[in-house]
Order: C-alpha cells, then structure tokens, then sequence
C-alpha cells in the first residue's frame, strides 16, 4: 500500500536509536521536521474525514499537540474521540483522557487486538505495579485503557529508564499503532 510506505518514510524521520516521543509518557517538545512532513500527507486511498485523522494521529506521534488537538476536537467520532483520550492522557490529564476514553467505542475487535498485545508485553516483562491491568485485560480480553490511565499517570513524571515506565510507554505505542491501523483501514 502507498501510503503505507509514505508513512514508514515518515516516522524514519526520528533516526533509529533516537529518542522518540513515545518513548515518555508525557508530551514533549514537537518534532517540527515531523510536523511538516505530516501537513503535506495526503492518502488518494482515504477519504477527506479520513485523511485529517490520519493527520492528527501522525502529529500526536510527533508530539504536535495542538495540531492533533484541533482536528480531534473538530472530528468527534471513534477515532476522533480515541486521539483526543490519548492527547489528554499524555498532556497529562488522566481525568479528561478518561472522560474521551468513555466517549469513545474502539470496535471490539480493535480492542481485542489491542488487549493481546499489551497482555504479550506484560507476560512478556512482569512487573507487579501493572498486575492490576494484566488481570482485567486477560479476564476481558479487550483493551482497558481508563485502567491504563489511571496506572500510568503516577509514572509520568518518574524516571524513564523504570522497568515500570519503559513497559507502559511501550503499551502507549502498541495502543498507537492499532489505532494508525484502524486509520488506514488495515
């Protein structure tokens, strides 16, 4: 797929081995070479709804905030209301990234996608703070991500070398890509 290939092109920008804003579970500075890159993106394969949320889930990779933040305000929705939980989560505000969270459906089958691979990264990994979210997603078998929420905030200002800090950047990041996926209709 092209646009898939355009967006690998993309996301290089931050060189391997490079801090990557995922990496920390609070936004940081915005990477504007990223930025630019993803205001001239256009997927011919998407629509123009589609397009615009591709954006803003880019723009959150490349901790553009307030880009991300103005198209999902404008794009209530799934996907529109998820970047808005995951904006607010990583702003931090644990409070407003729930609230989203609860105006959001994520489709069950994106959800269970989402709850496998965070139950691989946390059998994976062990660490006793994050037994809590590996109980309910392995009890639900879905997604939890106000649990998550409420178990990463603590951590957003602690050291990000932690075992505990490093497994729920990861968790953030495999949420993140099943949401791109979700955008592109993968």
């Amino acid at each position: 797929m092209k646009s898939s290939r355009a967006i690998q092109e993309i996301l290089k920008i931050i060189p391997a081995g490079s801090p990557r804003p995922f990496d920390f579970l609070q936004k940081g500075t915005p990477i504007r070479k990223g930025l630019q890159a993803v205001s001239t993106l256009e997927n011919p394969g998407l629509d123009q709804e589609s397009n615009i949320l591709l954006k803003a889930a880019l723009y959150l990779y490349f901790d553009g905030f307030e880009e991300a933040h103005s198209i999902a305000q404008d794009h209530e929705g799934v996907a529109g209301n998820w970047i808005h939980a995951l904006l607010h989560r990583r702003e931090p505000d644990a409070s407003n990234s729930r609230y989203w969270y609860r105006r959001t459906s994520i489709p069950r089958p994106l959800s269970g996608e989402i709850g496998r691979e965070v139950l691989g990264l946390l059998e994976q990994k062990p660490v006793p703070e994050l037994e809590k979210l590996k109980k309910k997603v392995a009890a639900s078998k879905l997604w939890e991500p106000e649990i998550y929420v409420g178990l990463a905030d603590p951590y957003v200002k602690e050291d990000p070398a932690s075992p505990v800090y490093h497994l729920l950047a990861q968790i953030q990041e495999a949420e993140w890509r099943c949401l791109l996926k979700h955008l592109l209709g993968v």
